[in-house]
């Protein structure tokens, strides 16, 4: 089954809805980076439960042969599988930055299953056959590419599966609030929507569901309920979190970026020297996708 799978996929890749392909490279071209920040989000989460292991629990998985892990990075949903497939199936990592192949083929050996890392180019996954596909997985990369949907409908079998994790609408809250003060009181003038407002009306809990319904037969969908929390000691890991998800807040027509990220993290380090804490939603939601309904 996977030999036609390989020949169709390994010289696609995603659309990228509304987000420029230079940026997005930009984004996440740093995997260390990318990876120091992920393990600042879990040490300031004030939810200590794996967002993954609970869009996975009460899943039954141990048939699934033919797995898609689609915008995979390191592989952290591919991870969260360990234990909960047939050693025998065959997972696929797919992603736009050919740097998260090594880290992403580790992430498949430590869950003991049989990986290949697909780096993806200049079109979409259009050609995979239909139903052929047990389950996909696709966590925070959605909404980069939801004009994908309707093709994960069809390439799904009948009793496939697809589990998705996205920010929900009150991401980065604190820090645009914090951005606009900041533009304030430099006397900076901000129009149009920021980069991560873009990505969250693309694709987050305010409209999943209306762009998942019409090409799945049940959609459920569970809130996983966070914070991070960045106490006066912290303000190390709070600059690193800011600086990494800079590209995202600051808009890119936006004259004198550095210097907007420099008085940002100059008016963070007054505030913590008050002796003050600094908090970010981090909400999450985790819609799971059956019963695919692709020309019914």
């Amino acid at each position: 089954m996977y030999e036609k799978f390989d020949e169709r996929l390994e010289k696609k890749c995603f659309i990228l809805n509304k987000i420029n392909e230079q940026k997005l490279a930009e984004i996440f071209a740093d995997t260390m980076h990318h990876k120091t920040v992920a393990g600042i989000v879990r040490r300031h989460s004030t939810n200590k439960l794996d967002v993954r292991n609970v869009a996975l629990d009460g899943l039954q998985l141990q048939k699934s042969k033919t797995i898609l892990d689609i915008g995979c990075g390191f592989g952290f949903f591919t991870l969260a599988l360990k234990g909960r497939l047939n050693p025998d199936s065959d997972i696929r990592g797919i992603d736009v930055c050919t740097n998260y192949k090594t880290p992403y083929l580790e992430s498949c050996n430590k869950a003991g299953l049989q990986g290949k890392f697909i780096e993806l180019e200049k079109n979409t996954i259009n050609r995979i056959p239909d139903n052929s596909v047990d389950l996909v997985i696709c966590s925070y990369a959605l909404y980069f590419f939801p004009t994908l949907i309707p093709e994960i409908s069809r390439i799904l079998k009948p009793s496939g599966a697809f589990v998705i994790i996205t920010h929900s609408e009150n991401h980065l809250t604190e820090i645009i609030a914090f951005l606009k003060e900041t533009l304030d009181i430099l006397g900076i003038q901000k129009t149009g929507s920021l980069p991560c407002q873009d990505l969250i009306n693309n694709f987050s809990d305010s409209n999943g569901y209306k762009l998942l319904s019409p090409w799945f037969g049940r959609v459920e969908e569970k809130e996983y309920r966070n914070t991070l929390h960045f106490r006066t000691s912290d303000f190390e890991d709070l600059e690193n979190y800011f600086r990494f998800k800079q590209l995202h807040y600051i808009p890119d027509n936006l004259e004198n970026k550095s210097i907007v990220f420099g008085k940002m993290i100059s008016r963070l380090r007054e505030y913590f020297q008050l002796g003050n804490s600094f908090s970010i939603a981090k909400d999450d939601t985790i819609f799971i996708c059956n019963q695919p309904l692709y020309g019914n």
